[in-house]
């Protein structure tokens, strides 16, 4: 098991005003082991110890609640979630503090330019729903990855009618740089489009893990 980090390990010795109070922990890449999307047991452990110490845990992602919350629950935290890049931010139990979200224009727009490219495009039409129009090479064991269920709905894009706390789409990293390229530049500030890794990206609207663990804290 890694070490604790030093303000974990001197946190009993601070001043109460000057111990930190939450300890915000991304997943994917960072708590959960990269690609394989799983929590190890020296993870789990060090969340412990972190708590023992007062220190509340709070999990801010991309991901959507359906694949954050399992983890939220294995790891027995109360606390609300940072969902969606910012998106989302709330409770298991659907409890929303607040969310922001693109509207079913916004992935009409996005989606004329995805089609034209041969990956996956997924939406979020709330916080548990998954809706992807196909499988490409890239997303055909993300259902595995993730431990969930994705529903392919290709029909769903033709005109699509519902808002989404983002678009996420997967494709060959070779081709990434370009689509991101392309809807930069019909889109100019319209949107923001991160990166999540070289064979995915997401477009939201004005936010992400900071501004969302703002608002959390707030």
């Amino acid at each position: 098991m890694k070490e604790l980090p030093s303000f974990v390990s001197n946190a009993t010795l601070m001043p109460a005003m000057q111990a930190p109070q939450i300890l915000a922990l991304d997943l994917d890449g960072t708590l959960l082991c990269h690609r394989r999307s799983t929590l190890s047991v020296a993870h789990e452990r060090l969340i412990r110890q972190v708590q023992s110490l007062g220190i509340d845990i709070v999990l801010v992602t991309g991901r959507s609640l359906l694949t954050t919350a399992p983890i939220h629950q294995r790891l027995g935290l109360d606390t609300p979630l940072v969902c969606f890049n910012g998106s989302w931010i709330g409770y298991p139990d659907k409890r929303c503090i607040a969310q922001t979200r693109l509207s079913a224009q916004d992935v009409r727009d996005a989606v004329e330019i995805l089609i034209k490219y041969p990956g996956s495009i997924s939406a979020y039409p709330d916080m548990y729903k998954w809706i992807m129009h196909q499988i490409c090479p890239t997303t055909e064991n993300w259902a595995d990855i993730y431990q969930t269920t994705i529903h392919v709905d290709r029909q769903a894009f033709d005109d699509w009618q519902e808002p989404s706390l983002k678009i996420l789409y997967g494709c060959d990293e070779e081709i990434t740089n370009t689509i991101i390229q392309e809807l930069r530049q019909r889109f100019q500030d319209r949107f923001h489009i991160v990166k999540s890794q070289d064979d995915r990206f997401e477009i939201l609207p004005h936010v992400n893990k900071h501004t969302g663990l703002s608002a959390l804290a707030d």
